[in-house]
């Protein structure tokens, strides 16, 4: 996939930071300098920031493609290629179904593994759900990808809920 096509995307239809909260719409579709800072100053304050990574990634490529040479190609896969990991890593603990799932530290975590990594075009309803006594996301999928076939998608989400039980008092 050409990652300029990509880059323009994401500045076209906005970043979802959680599923229905846009930011970054004050992007010009042609500001990939814009949105490389932005995605760098996210990295800053967290490292394992999946969309950030696929961001800097995006943009740092457009920003080659228009012919500036202020970076490389080989600069903007440094950040795709750390993304990768990072999915790669949460792939690596489960399976997808209720007894093994995949363990995320944060929602963009699921979207951003359904998508860049198992290339899931679309989900259907989302639901939390308790199960042997932790917190798990659960996506019904409209369809698979050549990557997962399941009819649904489970996410363990102790972690995510642990954090925002800390950052808002347990509300």
């Amino acid at each position: 996939e050409n990652l300029e096509a990509v880059a323009k995307t994401v500045l076209e239809y906005g970043v979802y930071d959680h599923p229905g909260t846009k930011v970054g719409m004050d992007f010009k579709k042609e500001d990939y300098k814009l949105a490389l800072e932005k995605a760098q100053a996210l990295l800053e304050d967290n490292p394992f920031n999946t969309r950030a990574l696929f961001i800097a990634s995006a943009s740092m490529a457009a920003i080659v493609d228009s012919g500036d040479e202020s970076y490389t190609m080989d600069d903007a896969l440094k950040y795709y290629v750390r993304m990768m990991v990072l999915l790669d890593t949460i792939a690596a603990t489960g399976n997808g179904d209720k007894d093994h799932p995949y363990y995320v530290v944060s929602i963009d975590n699921e979207y951003d593994f359904m998508r860049y990594y198992l290339e899931l075009k679309g989900t259907g309803s989302q639901s939390v759900r308790n199960y042997k006594g932790h917190p798990f996301d659960v996506f019904e999928l409209g369809s698979g990808s050549d990557y997962y076939a399941r009819p649904e998608i489970w996410f363990e989400i102790s972690r995510v809920t642990e954090l925002e039980n800390k950052l808002f008092g347990g509300l």
